[in-house]
């Protein structure tokens, strides 16, 4: 924010942004994007549990 750019999170590093495509409006592709990221963040929860 301070120099003009969007913040990317560790986080936003690790499971990565939304695709950005015209077809993104698709119920089908957000249904598969959420359900892509419940999974990874379980994931790095489970990581960060066990550290």
């Amino acid at each position: 924010m301070v120099y003009g750019r969007d913040v990317v999170l560790p986080v936003q590093a690790f499971i990565g942004l939304p695709p950005q495509d015209s077809s993104n409006t698709d119920l089908e592709s957000a249904d598969n994007y959420v359900k892509e990221l419940r999974e990874q963040l379980e994931k790095i929860h489970s990581l960060l549990g066990s550290a």
